[in-house]
């Protein structure tokens, strides 16, 4: 696998810095039967969901910076609060890497591997796919008017991913 948590955390260890995944904030939340379902078919939770579960989490005391958050929103809006958070928190979004892969591609990663999660199913996993073209794809395109965006092509095996993700952001915060 090479997904934005696994990227995610090593990239926090490397940076000796703090992984911060939404996906592992809901699974771990107090959630509705309903919201729980919702989620396990691919679907993403309202944004004021997100912000209450997300949001103190940005904020909570003794956090490492660097903060390596594997979802900086989902949903167009959401990314306001997300950077307030982080400034409040001295811990300003630097950098937004996307990593860019086909479904075809993940499908095969999620079918290779056993995470044991209730949500890794190839409907789920196509779901969310739709979702960030229908949702998400709008907030990497605001954080990219920002400037903040480095696209890394996701298509290797995982250290590949990691090697091209750190020279991406290493590139981004020479040039900025």
């Amino acid at each position: 696998c090479a997904g934005k948590d696994t990227q995610g955390a090593r990239l926090a260890t490397s940076l000796g810095g703090t992984k911060i995944s939404s996906g592992e904030l809901f699974r771990n939340a107090n959630l509705s039967d309903e919201e729980r379902a919702f989620m396990n078919d691919g679907g993403i939770l309202p944004t004021p969901r997100f912000l209450e579960i997300v949001l103190p989490e940005l904020t909570r005391p003794g956090l490492q910076a660097p903060l390596v958050f594997s979802s900086v929103g989902r949903a167009l809006g959401e990314e306001v609060p997300v950077i307030e958070a982080t400034q409040q928190a001295g811990c300003p979004i630097k950098v937004v890497p996307f990593l860019n892969v086909s479904p075809e591609i993940a499908l095969a990663r999620m079918e290779a591997g056993d995470r044991g999660r209730d949500d890794d199913t190839a409907t789920a996993l196509m779901t969310r796919f739709d979702e960030f073209q229908n949702q998400t794809l709008a907030v990497v395109d605001e954080y990219d008017r920002r400037g903040l965006v480095v696209t890394i092509e996701a298509f290797a095996d995982e250290m590949s991913v990691f090697d091209a993700t750190v020279r991406a952001i290493h590139d981004f915060a020479q040039a900025n």
